[in-house]
Parts: C-alpha cells; sequence; structure tokens
C-alpha cells in the first residue's frame, strides 16, 4: 500500500483561483443550496451571501465538480476549504462519515491528512531552526564523533551503512537522506515484515522501524540531488518528527498543534493525532473506503484491511498519519510554502511565505484517502480531501477551466 503521493508537479489554475481574483477580502463565496442524491449530503459553513453573480457560479461549479469527483472515485465522503488573506472564504462537506448513511459530512469533519502533512513537519522543524533548537546542518545520528547530532546510535547497528553519519536535518527535509522509495521499498508499507522479524505481539515501534531500516545499506549518498529515481521518503519524515520530539520534549501533534495549527487560528480539535485500527477513529472521521487486504499488525494471524491494520498510523504522524479538517490544511498554506515540482527539491517546503505568495502544491494517497493541497499565485490556497484512493489530478484539467469564470 502507499503512503503518500509527491506532490502535483504541474502548476495549473483552479476552479479556486477564481475565487481569489473576486470580490473584496471581507467577502464569502456563498454555497450551492443544491443536495446531493438521495444516498449523500453536503453541509457548508461560513459561507455568507456574496451579490457577486460569479460567486453564486463558482459555488455551483466547485460544488458540482466534488460531486462529479465522488460518483467517479466512489468516495462517500469529502471536504473541501479555500482559503484568501489568511481566512476561509469558502468551507463545505460532502456525502456521509457512516456506512449506514446516518451521520453527515460536516465541513469541519476530520480526515487522514496522508502526506499533505509533510509541509506541515519541515515548517516546524524550520521554526525550530529559526530560535536556534536545531540547525538544519544538524546530523541526525549519532556515532559518537559528529556533533551536533540527534538521534541515539544505539539505533544503529554493525551493518549500519557508514554514510549514515553525514545524513543532516536538511537533507530530510529535502528527501535526499538516501533512500530510494523504488529500490528499498517503503517502511510504512513493512511494518508487518519488520513485526515478523523482530517477533513482536503488536505492531512495531517507531524505533523497531529505525533499526531495521538502518540495518541496509543507503541506497544513494545523502544530499545527492536526483529527480530520475523516486528519491522520495516516508521513512525520512518519521525521523524528522522524532527530532522536533527530542528538541521540544514534546509530543510531535502538540508541538505541531502549539506553535504551528494554532498560531493560524486553528484548534486543537482540527487538528489531531491519527490511529488505528477502525475502533480507535475519531467519530469525526468517516468510514476510509479500500479493498486492499494486508497481513494485520495489530492481530497475530489475521488479515484485514490495509487502510486499518496494515500500519500503526500513529507510528508516522509527521509523515501523514494525522487527521485534520480541510480548512486546518487551507489555512497553514496560506502561511508556509508547498514545493513546486521535483527539480525545486524540496528546497522550499515549509518555508514562511512572509506575506507573499507563490505557486506550489502536495497531495497525498494511502488506502481510503485521497488529499490534496495547493497554492496559487493569486494568494488563494484550497484543500479536498475524500475517503478513497483516487488519481485526482487527472481532474485538474477540469478544474482549470473553471477558473475561467472569474471576471
Amino acid at each position: 500500500m502507499y503512503l503518500i503521493n509527491i506532490m502535483l508537479v504541474t502548476l495549473v489554475s483552479v476552479v479556486i483561483m477564481a475565487c481569489g481574483k473576486g470580490g473584496g477580502t471581507s467577502s464569502a463565496v456563498s454555497s450551492s443550496s443544491s443536495s446531493l442524491s438521495s444516498s449523500s449530503s453536503s453541509h457548508s459553513s461560513v459561507l455568507t451571501s456574496s451579490s457577486s453573480s460569479t460567486a453564486q457560479v463558482l459555488s455551483v461549479e466547485i460544488d458540482r465538480q466534488t460531486k462529479k469527483i465522488m460518483e467517479e472515485s466512489g468516495a462517500t465522503a469529502a471536504t473541501i476549504a479555500v482559503a484568501k488573506n489568511g481566512q476561509i472564504i469558502y468551507e463545505q462537506g460532502y456525502g456521509f462519515l457512516d456506512t449506514n448513511k446516518n451521520i453527515a459530512t460536516k465541513p469541519d469533519s476530520l480526515m487522514r491528512v496522508a502526506s499533505v502533512n509533510k509541509p506541515v513537519t519541515a515548517a516546524a522543524i524550520r521554526k525550530l531552526a529559526e530560535i536556534g533548537l536545531v540547525a538544519l546542518s544538524d546530523h541526525v545520528f549519532c556515532d559518537g564523533n559528529n556533533a551536533p547530532c540527534w538521534l541515539p546510535s544505539n539505533l544503529l547497528s554493525e551493518t549500519s551503512d557508514s554514510r549514515v553519519k553525514d545524513i543532516t536535518i536538511q537533507h530530510l527535509i529535502g528527501h535526499q537522506g538516501g533512500w530510494y522509495v523504488d529500490i528499498s521499498g517503503d517502511p510504512f508499507e513493512q511494518e508487518f515484515e519488520i513485526k515478523s522479524l523482530l517477533q513482536l505481539s503488536g505492531p512495531p515501534t517507531r524505533e523497531d522501524i529505525i533499526f531495521h531500516v538502518m540495518k541496509r545499506p543507503l541506497d544513494f549518498v545523502p544530499g545527492l540531488p536526483d529527480y530520475i529515481h523516486r528519491n522520495y521518503s516516508n521513512f525520512g519524515y518519521l525521523l524528522l518528527g522524532m527530532i522536533i520530539e527530542q528538541a521540544t520534549h514534546t509530543d510531535y501533534v502538540t508541538h505541531v498543534q502549539t506553535e504551528i495549527m494554532a498560531q493560524l487560528g486553528v484548534s486543537d480539535s482540527d487538528y489531531k493525532t491519527g490511529a488505528s485500527p477502525l475502533l480507535n477513529h475519531d467519530a469525526r472521521e468517516p468510514n476510509y473506503i479500500s479493498a486492499l487486504i494486508c497481513p494485520s499488525v495489530f492481530s497475530n494471524g489475521q488479515d484485514a484491511l490495509c487502510s486499518e491494520e496494515g500500519a500503526d498510523l500513529k507510528n508516522w504522524l509527521s509523515a501523514g498519519g494525522t487527521i485534520a479538517t480541510a480548512k486546518a490544511m487551507a489555512l497553514f498554506a496560506q502561511h508556509y510554502r508547498l514545493p513546486m515540482d521535483y527539480a525545486d527539491g524540496y528546497r522550499v517546503i515549509g518555508e514562511p511565505l512572509l506575506s507573499q505568495t507563490y505557486g506550489g502544491g502536495h497531495d497525498g494517497d494511502l488506502p481510503g484517502t485521497t488529499t490534496l493541497l495547493r497554492q496559487l499565485p493569486s494568494g488563494v490556497s484550497y484543500a479536498v480531501f475524500i475517503n478513497i484512493s483516487y488519481n485526482m489530478e487527472q481532474k485538474l484539467g477540469a478544474l482549470d477551466r473553471i477558473s475561467q469564470l472569474a471576471p
């Protein structure tokens, strides 16, 4: 299974750009009053009426396209939020959270963030660097001779690659720590293998995962730019989360919520720790739709849905295991840079926007979830979450055409 897809590499103007060009900053897009079919529903908020006919048309078109995505993907729950000038100007929920279709999806429903959380982790580590708690040049693993460094040498083994000592925090931010997903595989997908090798009764811990991965040789020299192979690493962002915790003496989600999200006006109920299996889900999360079956890391000798028991999401919070509202992520993209493309090398990910506007994006995918976060040169940002794995990029052409409705 796949925790996350790489960010969108095509910079396009999407439907939300039209919102960014219409009206003043105090006006909000008015909601379409139309509903989904009898098998679903929509709920909107932050939509005080605007007299602009363009705003009305845009609202209808956003509504129509979201429903089309749901119909074609098979999603039963979706949320979308649009922000400009640091405020939410459009927020809507579609469908139902439960399989019985009794609990409507609201604008503030939570969903797994997947890889869209990586820019958040990058922002958190950069902020620690700004105040001097870490330096981006600090080494990740300590070997006794490479201070300053963060993670203890007992996470390494006699077979660890000698180049491990050279990995820096900056390398991890830019996915240049030394791991290719298409060569070594993704440790997120290997939790059951690690559990079996270590003969564990439950899911492996982050320390177990690290010790397992660091037994193997690196796939490339740390810091080496390479745009041919997929040097994209969930594992590197797991390591960043542990460094954040060591530097702050606080758990990852609490630190991010306090030092990043709360500063943007996001409450602690809108950005939280994700959990698996199903019985540990938050009441505001939807049912995640996936047919992929994996050996369970929670129940010995049993298979289960990969979306529920293929991995312990708490190990991967900093890489994509958090849950959040679309509002939280759209607001985040108002203040911190998203990557632009591979050539960018994630050089700018998580940097403060400082009142400037840029184009960038990141998407995420895991069994039962697809997420999309974009910031546009117009100063508008938006987030879309659905509860099924789906190729959202195929809809960008249609969304781009809608943006032409702007006056």
